[in-house]
């Protein structure tokens, strides 16, 4: 099966983590990936064509954008303009900002030293509704959290404060032809 993927990252440090991902699954199929580093919260216009892409994944990035507006402007060109055509996208719930957490990952294993970008706290709301506008719907919606301490202990010792607590959203958008 050919599989062929345009990955977009604002961060070279993320960059270089997807790739080192991505090698796992080029040995098992056959695929090429055009790696393109783009601020989406400028006003530089994204590099890929109108109508051009089956399915837009989104994960974590959404917590970084200023103008949810321009964000699913952006991925609306981009989708075909089909029934087939969807979008999935995650971030981080906004319960987690309400406790006082930002979205960032770990550069240095050894030292431990954290990258936190800016983040913004979207309301699952607005970004629902904006969306909308741009002709996205909503076919699916699900929230995930820490349900126990035996799911905390699995997923290592920072869970543990968000027990009972949803930290994770997702979305499933298709694009609603008129």
């Amino acid at each position: 099966m050919y599989f062929y993927k345009i990955a977009i990252d604002l961060s070279t440090c993320m960059m270089a983590k997807a790739q080192e991902r991505i090698k796992q699954l080029e040995e098992s199929c056959t695929s090429s990936v055009s790696w393109i580093i783009h601020d989406l919260n400028s006003d530089n216009e994204l590099s890929i064509n109108d109508s051009s892409v089956d399915a837009v994944i989104s994960t974590l990035v959404i917590e970084h954008i200023t103008s949810l507006d321009r964000f699913f402007k952006i991925i609306y060109r981009i989708l075909k303009k089909n029934n087939h055509s969807w979008a999935f996208i995650t971030a981080m719930h906004p319960n987690m900002y309400q406790a006082g957490s930002q979205a960032g990952f770990v550069i240095d294993e050894t030292t431990g030293d954290k990258l936190c970008g800016i983040s913004f706290d979207h309301s699952i709301e607005h970004i629902i509704e904006t969306a909308a506008k741009t002709n996205l719907i909503l076919i699916k919606y699900s929230e995930k959290g820490i349900e126990n301490e035996e799911h905390a202990k699995n997923l290592g010792s920072r869970a543990n404060k968000w027990i009972g607590i949803n930290i994770h959203a997702s979305f499933l958008f298709k694009i609603q032809n008129n």
